[in-house]
């Protein structure tokens, strides 16, 4: 009975997921890179799984029950609250994000994107000693977090002014900006930068005039360049050195076509549902306790804020590494927190993603395309299971972006105060044009 049940839910997931990713891309908002990564990280694999014979089948059901509640519930709260919006304002945004008028916006992210590169740098030890000589792993335990987490912070907000450039066909700039991201990625073998600068791309990509088809498949050979990248990167970063060789390239390919579909999240989600609440305790919402105390500095306040739940699961599932984590998907920590309740947590992020997708499209141009990056990093975390750092992300993102759009827009505002005193006939004109091309 258990295999015939399994196959119920699993089925149920595949066609539900495939359904919903369909919605979003027709509807053209963020939640297809939720439900593209449900399927790809979990849906899809535990079909191998299954046949494997590597997990007991009452593991799978328990896995595919959970999985079908969760998206039943995020199902409903992406379209609770969702409205759709008049034929004539989905074409306008569709246009207003493929032809955005300023590329100030690029020239300050550009910027930033240095700065934050410079921190990484000096914070990952690649400075102080040869980075081509050490592990990440000894890298990272040796970085300063503080400058680390506000390097990230800075290329995560800036990585979506390439994208502002490529939408802008600046190409010698973009070209430049690409230039020195490669570098940035080669050489630091930070992953998430891949975020960032690449899962806009396929959003943007979604709002582009033309057939649903011809979108389609420009962004399924987007998602598997991603995917090549995200390979290479991760095969590069656990390497200890930046040197090539075939074994880093054929990796790079086993996750591009999905066979190697980082079954390690994956295991972790069945070790969880295996070990709790059995052998370990439910945290209870420790998670997203410590979300909300976020803004909270925790050297100022030890102690206050629960600890980072990717470490404990590290410890649930044995391990004696200080400081290593563990992701066990959003079904794997939804479980952890709650257990089977854990699936009402789909409403939440349902419910919050499309409040998301409402922000982009009230936004400027600019900062609707820019701001894409630290909210495809959010969903790609939550994907994860990396509750805390996607929130980090995203909160430190769009202020990275909000303070650049401040900065940029200071010059119009200062001209609209100077101009309002003493209306002139070339002050109406600089008005009309903008004080920003």
């Amino acid at each position: 009975m258990s295999p015939i049940l399994f196959w119920v839910f699993t089925v149920a997931n595949l066609l539900g997921s495939v359904a919903f990713l369909a919605w979003s891309v027709r509807s053209r908002t963020v939640h297809a890179l939720f439900w593209a990564g449900v399927l790809y990280s979990y849906e899809v694999p535990v079909v191998g799984d299954y046949f494997s014979g590597n997990v007991a089948i009452d593991i799978l059901l328990h896995s595919a029950i959970f999985a079908f509640g969760f998206n039943v519930c995020y199902a409903a709260g992406q379209a609770g609250l969702y409205t759709r919006p008049r034929q004539e304002d989905n074409l306008q945004w569709a246009n207003r994000i493929a032809r955005p008028k300023s590329s100030a916006y690029a020239l300050a992210g550009s910027l930033v994107f240095v700065v934050g590169v410079i921190c990484l740098f000096a914070s990952l030890g690649a400075i102080q000693k040869n980075i081509f000589d050490i592990t990440w792993t000894e890298a990272h335990l040796e970085s300063n977090d503080a400058l680390y987490t506000f390097g990230v912070t800075c290329t995560l907000g800036a990585s979506g002014f390439g994208v502002l450039l490529w939408v802008n066909k600046r190409r010698k700039a973009l070209a430049l900006f690409a230039v020195a991201w490669i570098v940035a990625v080669v050489l630091l073998r930070v992953r998430i930068l891949l975020i960032p600068a690449m899962l806009p791309v396929v959003i943007v990509a979604l709002n582009k005039p033309g057939k649903f088809i011809r979108k389609g498949l420009v962004v399924g050979c987007l998602g598997v360049c991603f995917l090549f990248a995200m390979g290479f990167v991760r095969s590069l970063r656990w390497a200890g050195s930046v040197t090539y060789d075939e074994g880093i390239l054929t990796r790079g390919v086993d996750m591009a076509v999905g066979s190697n579909m980082d079954n390690y999240v994956r295991t972790d989600y069945y070790d969880l549902l295996q070990l709790v609440p059995d052998a370990h305790p439910y945290l209870r919402g420790d998670t997203f306790i410590r979300v909300l105390l976020l803004p909270i500095p925790w050297r100022l306040f030890p102690g206050l804020k629960p600890e980072d739940s990717m470490y404990v699961y590290a410890r649930y599932l044995g391990s004696e590494i200080d400081g290593e984590s563990v992701h066990p998907l959003v079904l794997g920590d939804a479980f952890a927190n709650f257990g089977d309740a854990g699936v009402l947590l789909g409403l939440a992020y349902g419910g919050f993603l499309t409040l998301l997708q409402k922000y982009l499209e009230s936004v400027s141009p600019e900062r609707s395309i820019v701001a894409l990056g630290p909210i495809c990093t959010f969903i790609t975390l939550i994907v994860r299971g990396s509750v805390y750092n996607a929130s980090l992300f995203l909160v430190s993102g769009l202020l990275c972006v909000a303070i650049i759009g401040y900065g940029v827009g200071l010059p119009k505002r200062g001209l609209v105060r100077r101009y309002m005193r003493r209306p002139t006939a070339r002050s109406i004109e600089a008005l009309g044009e903008g004080a920003i091309r």
